[in-house]
């Protein structure tokens, strides 16, 4: 900074950590450093500092930092960080907060992906979303939405490194949908994966809406019903009624494979 290489910029404000994490984290880099890794992932919740006590607050969504553009690893970060906002928005919504709605954020001061330009391997800090979502507040939810989040991280990694054929199965295929599901339904692992299941075939969320719009959240309300209406026209399923019922959980399951 004081050479003029590197001009100070003012992005979203953090708080300061605790000195003792700010040591860690820079030992994190150092470590890295010393050790040729070729990225390093920070994997984080968000929260509203604005919610009242007990209440949801209002953004929503995930978001991706990178270190700003002026330093050495900035390149190598992005490439890394639009790989897995890709794979992340498969599934999931960006942030709502107005200065991370592109989905990736360029940061100078967060350590993790190298402030001070302490760290030479590509660095992605990942908030997942807010803590207080649906997918990740409910228990019922909470398991299959962090390995989802984790499988599509993973997936970026490999799309980054350019490896074909060696991806994991998904944590919510295989899978057979045993029981009837109708709109009201909430709170439900399996709307989660009928949800997830819509969205790996291209119907949910329906047309118009967004995944800002209609998330995965477990909740079976009229985003799930037109889509699943959308998948019963699909597929020849008459009435499209919306509801999940014996024929239309039949197309699922011939979809989705055999039982694990």
């Amino acid at each position: 900074v004081d050479a003029g290489l590197v001009d100070i910029r003012r992005g979203i404000e953090h708080n300061r950590a605790p000195d003792e994490t700010i040591v860690t984290l820079y030992g994190i880099n150092k470590w890295a450093n010393e050790n040729d890794i070729s990225l390093v992932l920070h994997l984080h919740f968000n929260d509203d500092p604005t919610r009242a006590k007990g209440k949801p607050g209002v953004y929503t969504g995930f978001a991706l930092y990178i270190p700003e553009k002026q330093y050495s690893n900035a390149k190598a970060s992005r490439a890394l960080a639009e790989k897995i906002l890709s794979r992340l928005g498969e599934r999931f919504a960006p942030s709502t907060m107005p200065l991370e709605r592109t989905g990736i954020v360029e940061s100078q001061e967060l350590i993790a992906v190298g402030a001070r330009n302490t760290l030479d391997a590509a660095g992605v800090l990942i908030e997942y979303g807010y803590l207080y979502e649906p997918a990740f507040f409910e228990r019922a939810l909470r398991e299959l939405a962090l390995k989802e989040a984790a499988y599509r991280t993973y997936l970026g990694v490999l799309d980054f490194f350019g490896k074909k054929g060696v991806a994991l199965e998904s944590p919510l295929f295989p899978y057979r949908f045993a029981r009837d599901i109708g709109h009201g339904t909430r709170k439900s692992a399996d709307v989660f994966r009928l949800q997830a299941t819509l969205s790996e075939q291209g119907f949910y969320p329906p047309p118009g809406e967004t995944r800002e719009e209609c998330p995965l959240a477990g909740n079976f309300l009229s985003c799930t019903e037109r889509s699943v209406r959308a998948f019963q026209t699909a597929s020849g399923i008459t009435p499209a009624s919306g509801f999940l019922g014996p024929q239309t959980r039949e197309a699922l399951n011939r979809l989705l494979g055999p039982s694990p």
